[in-house]
């Protein structure tokens, strides 16, 4: 459905009678409002199929409500009868947005009564229920318009059936080892509303970018001292700072100074409430908030301090591949950190090494030798590498992270990373973090980054020749303003990476990780559900915790000596 049709109330829309098979419906009854312009039947009947309700009938003002009237005034007076009665009234703009990413089982939110808002554009939170199956609406369904005038108007009625809400797994554990691996939150879970920043912006203390001076200030909400800056991202600073209180160390997001940097600021503060206000006593792997405010025209976030990177420690360490046991280790924690994120509805948008952070990087050296092939290259190792003592890590960084049910564009996040469909701009879904954790996993194998950050034509044709699989060309001509900005001819400029990429040496996933033995087929096997073009079709967060590879138990490896040597 179009979100170009949804814009101030002009028309009245409206269903006649359906003949629909009654026993099959349990649920209530609910009305509908929203702003909208030349909607199609198609459209709402799609809408209404995904929402998993039926139509049930003209029925008269006494008993249910108008769709959409005319005029504020109209509309208004509408709503308050539906509210006097307390009939929940479901936003038809909320409806849309979430139909717009609805999953093929028509996953929706159970529907809650509501005030009525004051602005028909406010999305409406209510708690996340998965794999909800729809019912079905019969071909009998119509939907007609009424013009711009006061005119009677005919009244729907729709019975939203009452979803069977899943029990919550107790925990998905690790067959081998007998280890909790993931501990669903406790429903219902909570969203909180949006950060709300007022800026009193102050030239002395912000550099000429926007960036935080940190030396003009000695103390900060009368108890943070600054230490020193840990790095820089493309909207805030990091410093570490000492909390005179406690005598503790923390980290100190601050956000630039500016009207952008204020909404990512404003919502990653959001998601990070979110986080915590659904967190327990079982280890989520996201980074622990503790505190925010704002000062001098700026938002601050106050962290727990944790340690390197993945990236910094990859580089650090000269870009030496990881253990098996460790990425093991590691893409376990990650699962933990997505599953706990999708749960309550967010989406990442920007995984990846850098925003995957140790909480430890002590480490044990090691002799290494060995052979590795990445994507380009075939290095030889002989020499010695880092190998952690612990591998434990925290997912950051919720400065591009949204709700699924909420609109709010495609974000690319970093292009190495980031899922084919994504750059397309044709949708944002779980699955974008799947298909990251998927190139986080051959980085930590090989050492190097699996995709490059290159051109989308050139990425789509190497993301090709290393999965041994085709994009579909329908996705390459599918039409989208903001990619062909990009590229105005997508599909015949893939076809010409490709054709140069058979000259070139390119090595697919059967020669990166070589099948040698089960544990390295199973790792194989998840890389290749992790990195499929078409995004339904891509593994799933608690199909990848149940997968072979995840719950088996790795070789002895460095991973596991120094594993021993840190119990010791």
């Amino acid at each position: 459905m179009n979100s170009h049709r949804f814009v101030k109330p002009q028309y009245t829309t409206y269903m006649q009678q359906s003949q629909v098979d009654k026993k099959s419906l349990k649920g209530k009854k609910v009305a509908i409002s929203g702003t909208f312009k030349n909607l199609k039947h198609k459209d709402v009947e799609v809408m209404i199929k995904k929402l998993g309700a039926m139509c049930s009938g003209n029925v008269t003002a006494s008993t249910n409500y108008l769709v959409q009237g005319s005029g504020k005034k109209y509309e208004s007076k509408k709503l308050r009868q539906a509210e006097k009665m307390k009939i929940p009234i479901i936003d038809l703009n909320w409806l849309e947005k979430r139909c717009k990413e609805i999953n093929a089982n028509g996953a929706l939110e159970k529907t809650q009564p509501v005030p009525v808002p004051d602005n028909r554009n406010t999305i409406l939170s209510r708690p996340f229920v998965p794999d909800l199956a729809p019912l079905n609406i019969d071909g009998t369904t119509k939907i007609g318009q009424g013009n711009d005038t006061n005119e009677s108007c005919t009244f729907v009625s729709l019975t939203v059936a009452r979803p069977t809400i899943p029990v919550p797994e107790c925990e998905i554990r690790n067959s081998q080892e007998g280890l909790q691996l993931y501990q669903p939150p406790a429903r219902p879970v909570k969203r909180l509303p949006l950060h709300g920043s007022v800026f009193v912006p102050h030239r002395r203390y912000q550099e000429s970018d926007g960036h935080f001076i940190g030396s003009e200030v000695e103390l900060l909400a009368g108890k943070y001292q600054l230490v020193s800056g840990l790095g820089q991202g493309g909207y805030a600073k990091v410093f570490e700072a000492k909390d005179i209180t406690t005598g503790k160390s923390v980290a100190i997001k601050v956000s630039k100074a500016g009207q952008t940097y204020r909404w990512s600021a404003s919502n990653e503060i959001r998601v990070l409430k979110t986080l915590r206000a659904n967190s327990d006593n079982h280890k989520k792997q996201i980074i622990n908030f503790q505190a925010e405010f704002e000062y001098l025209g700026h938002n601050f976030i106050v962290l727990e301090l944790l340690s390197l990177s993945l990236c910094d420690f990859l580089k650090d360490n000269e870009y030496a591949p990881f253990p098996n046991s460790q990425i093991q280790s590691v893409n376990r924690q990650i699962l933990v950190g997505l599953a706990f994120l999708q749960d309550l509805g967010i989406i990442h948008a920007d995984l990846k090494p850098g925003n995957i952070v140790l909480c430890n990087r002590a480490y044990q050296t090691f002799t290494y030798r060995r052979t590795v092939f990445s994507t380009w290259s075939e290095t030889r190792y002989d020499a010695s590498r880092r190998v952690l003592l612990d591998p434990e890590i925290r997912l950051i960084d919720f400065g591009l992270a949204s709700f699924y049910d909420e609109e709010s564009g495609i974000h690319d996040g970093s292009y190495p990373y980031c899922a084919p469909e994504v750059r397309l701009r044709l949708k944002s879904t779980f699955a974008r973090d799947i298909w990251s954790l998927g190139c986080i996993l051959l980085e930590l194998f090989t050492g190097r980054v699996a995709f490059s950050d290159t051109s989308l034509p050139d990425y789509l044709a190497i993301a090709e020749a290393v999965t041994g699989s085709d994009i579909d060309d329908a996705w390459l001509g599918a039409q989208s303003q903001d990619r062909d900005v990009h590229c105005p001819s997508l599909k015949s400029s893939v076809l010409a990476s490709r054709e140069r990429l058979r000259t070139e040496k390119v090595n697919d996933l059967n020669r990166i990780v070589s099948r040698d033995n089960s544990f390295l087929e199973g790792f194989q096997d998840l890389i290749r559900s992790t990195l499929t073009f078409n995004p339904d079709d891509r593994i799933q967060v608690r199909e990848a915790l149940r997968h072979v590879w995840v719950t088996g138990k790795a070789p002895p490896d460095d991973g596991t000596v120094a594993a021993k040597i840190r119990r010791q």
